[in-house]
């Protein structure tokens, strides 16, 4: 009997990078693609996180879902891409 492990969220999120998921960036934040071929939108104001998802939504917003982590994920690698290359220009 096997059984299915079910991923955690950031397990989701970080298949989706190691996955080379796009994402779009529109004036109101990221379109994500769903895991049903649908897409959200992943919006941050004054440091709040929101996600159009059911998961974000049901929790009402206390739980990150796995389309703002990944668009966290995505931030961060942007953020070390533009400090390595002022480094490189100081240098």
């Amino acid at each position: 009997m096997t059984t299915k492990t079910k991923l955690t969220r950031q397990e989701k999120a970080d298949l989706m990078f190691s996955d080379g998921v796009l994402v779009e960036k529109t004036k109101d934040g990221w379109l994500v693609p769903g895991s049903k071929g649908n897409r959200y939108l992943v919006g941050v104001e004054y440091d709040i996180w929101h996600c159009e998802c059911a998961d974000f939504t049901y929790r009402g917003g206390y739980t990150l879902c796995y389309h703002i982590l990944f668009v966290q994920m995505l931030q961060a690698i942007e953020a070390l891409h533009e400090q390595i290359e002022m480094v490189e220009v100081v240098a």
